[in-house]
C-alpha cells in the first residue's frame, strides 16, 4: 500500500513537472530572463573590477556596451527563429 502511495505521488509531480513546463516555454520565460541578466552580470563584473585602466570611465559606458552585449545574447539565444525569418526583397 505504502508503495502504491509513493508511485502515484511520483505519477502526480511528473504530470505537475510537465504542465510546469509547458507553460513556460511559450513565453520563453527562461530565454527572456537569460538575455536580460546574463549580459547585465557580465558587464557590471567587468566595470566592478578596480583597475586603475578604468578609474577615468563614467556609467554611461557601461550601458553602451551592455547593449550591444545584449543584441548579441539574444541572436545567439533566438538564433533558431532569426534563421527562419524571412526578409523583404521589396516585392
Amino acid at each position: 500500500m505504502l508503495t502504491r502511495d509513493f508511485e502515484a505521488l511520483l505519477q502526480r509531480a511528473e504530470q505537475l513537472l510537465g504542465q510546469a513546463r509547458d507553460g513556460m516555454a511559450p513565453a520563453g520565460v527562461t530565454d527572456l530572463a537569460g538575455i536580460f541578466f546574463l549580459p547585465l552580470s557580465l558587464t557590471a563584473s567587468q566595470f566592478g573590477m578596480n583597475f586603475r585602466e578604468l578609474e577615468d570611465l563614467s556609467i554611461w559606458v557601461m550601458f553602451v556596451t551592455m547593449v550591444p552585449v545584449m543584441l548579441v545574447a539574444g541572436v545567439i539565444c533566438f538564433w533558431g527563429r532569426v534563421k527562419k525569418l524571412k526578409w523583404g526583397t521589396g516585392d
